[in-house]
């Protein structure tokens, strides 16, 4: 009896896994991203507030405070920048400055809230880059001197951090993400032509 009672509870185990349990694993992270992305991509205009068309890129130009809800802020001591990505066409190809060793980060997210690749001070140093964010099936030459960064997803949210040494150094920031551009491939390769 014993047995049978373990198999019982068992099967009901896995049952309630996976009915209840893993679409919360599965599902609750795409909708967690879809809200963000509509959040975040739904305006006609570049903002300083963390908002921005599809394809482009928001940086904040000042210092955040509590009442600043678009993108949690838990840093205080760095500006945002946050942009969604459409990768299914071609890929972006991402520019950072010279930063001369202040900390800087852009954390590339798939779909699924999963960061997969980070460019940065600790990351890629404080050198000036240029990186290709792919998507999974783009098939491609890239130009030399690019490091391809593939997404696992044809649709990107990058955030954007730069530090901030406080209220004299707001134009230092300022010119920094101003320098920090996702072009799409075929405007970068034209521009360079």
């Amino acid at each position: 009896m014993k047995k049978k009672n373990l198999q019982l509870f068992t099967l009901s185990t896995l049952i309630s896994l996976a009915f209840f349990i893993m679409p919360i694993i599965y599902i609750m992270p795409r909708i967690v991203m879809m809200a963000a992305q509509y959040k975040l991509t739904d305006t006609d205009t570049v903002t300083n507030e963390g908002k921005a068309p599809l394809n482009s890129i928001s940086h904040t130009h000042r210092f955040p405070t509590g009442k600043d809800k678009i993108i949690v802020r838990l840093n205080t001591d760095t500006f945002y920048s946050s942009g969604w990505f459409d990768l299914s066409e071609q890929p972006f190809i991402v520019h950072v400055p010279k930063t001369d060793g202040r900390y800087y980060s852009l954390q590339f997210n798939d779909i699924w809230t999963n960061a997969y690749a980070y460019i940065g001070k600790r990351a890629t140093g404080s050198n000036e880059g240029y990186y290709a964010i792919v998507g999974p099936n783009w098939e491609g030459e890239l130009p030399v001197g690019i490091s391809k960064i593939k997404s696992p997803t044809n649709l990107t949210w990058v955030i954007g951090r730069t530090m901030y040494l406080g209220k004299n150094d707001i134009q230092n920031v300022i010119h920094l993400q101003e320098q920090i551009t996702l072009t799409p491939l075929s405007k970068h390769i034209a521009k360079a032509e």
